[in-house]
């Protein structure tokens, strides 16, 4: 089955270790991003959020672990995450 952009119901920001945020609407985007840009490729939350997130864009997990599964990782890894507000653009 191919991965689908279902969207969590409110995205995520997360402040990179350079200071850059950036905005995850969706389990694909956490997905790919952890797979192939993430700063720690290892730890038991990093290895839990990418086959969460990748399971939930494939529909075979809910999206709320995944998103839960994602600032788990995210504070792993010792980056910020907040609720995006709604309305604003992703980067």
């Amino acid at each position: 089955m191919e991965p689908v952009s279902l969207p969590w119901p409110q995205a995520l920001q997360v402040r990179m270790q350079s200071g850059l945020e950036r905005r995850f609407d969706n389990p694909q985007d956490a997905a790919d991003f952890l797979e192939h840009e993430w700063p720690v490729k290892h730890g038991e939350k990093y290895e839990l959020a990418l086959r969460t997130c990748y399971h939930a864009a494939h529909r075979e997990a809910p999206l709320g672990a995944a998103r839960e599964a994602f600032v788990a990782a995210c504070l792993e890894a010792s980056l910020k995450s907040w609720q995006s507000p709604p309305g604003t653009s992703g980067s």
